[in-house]
């Protein structure tokens, strides 16, 4: 992995951008800081104006874990092409039956959860969220997750995160084929994609360099991202390469 904020990379990045390029972001721990309650997480202010001229100049889109109306209500009227919640399966022709596997699934994973003290079960509607950050134990709670998940059978699926589990409809989009339906419906040669979690590697497993340069927040060499961002803050030094290009692209066309 290299930085994408190093010299020679910030050239190459000049080089794959252009003015039709499609921009695509995580929100939890890549516009935002990651909050110790998810509740409190928000952009901060020189985030929020630089995402705005950002948004203004390239086709722009978030695709987030949460649910959707979360997103937009966090995003403070940015004008974003397009926000995909639920880790990529929101807005989908399925959420009906999406929906009723978890109403499904909550009194189950209740229940067997019920004795672990310090877990938060999160209704996303059309996905769950088990956060165990609070847990005492984090090792057993995580395996207790575990079971309870395999428990509820081959319609469910885990993606985990960060001292999170995400449960999900096995067979439902995920990031990386929500992005792709994304760029198929806007014709975008180039997509640009920054995200920091697990579920972010569904993006990042596509490696089609030609078409497709994954920024991940934080340095992970497992992951199948080409280039990192060392600190969450640093967004916001992305941000504003990604606008000096958009400018040398408006004058070299003149």
């Amino acid at each position: 992995m290299k930085n994408i904020l190093a010299k020679r990379e910030l050239s190459k990045l000049g080089q794959f951008v252009d003015p039709e390029t499609l921009i695509a972001f995580d929100f939890d721990g890549t516009l935002a800081p990651l909050a110790r309650d998810p509740r409190a997480a928000q952009l901060r202010k020189s985030t929020l104006r630089l995402l705005t001229r950002l948004a203004q100049r390239y086709p722009t889109v978030v695709i987030s874990g949460r649910p959707r109306a979360d997103v937009l209500a966090r995003l403070n009227g940015v004008p974003v092409r397009a926000v995909i919640g639920n880790h990529g399966l929101e807005p989908s022709p399925d959420a009906a039956r999406y929906h009723g596997l978890v109403k499904k699934w909550l009194p189950q994973l209740r229940e067997a959860l019920s004795g672990i003290h310090g877990l938060e079960l999160e209704n996303k509607l059309y996905s769950i969220s088990i956060h165990y950050r609070r847990a005492r134990g984090r090792a057993a709670a995580r395996t207790a997750i575990g079971n309870a998940v395999q428990a509820l059978g081959e319609e469910a699926r885990i993606v985990d995160g960060k001292l999170v589990v995400n449960i999900l409809p096995s067979n439902a989009p995920n990031k990386g084929s929500a992005l792709q339906d994304i760029r198929t419906a806007m014709a975008a040669k180039h997509t640009v994609f920054v995200g920091d979690d697990v579920t972010d590697e569904d993006v990042f497993a596509a490696n089609q360099p030609q078409q497709l340069l994954g920024i991940r927040v934080g340095r992970a060499p497992a992951s199948g991202a080409s280039h990192y961002l060392a600190k969450q803050a640093d967004i916001d030094h992305l941000l504003k390469r990604l606008l000096e290009l958009s400018a040398v692209n408006d004058n070299a066309g003149e």
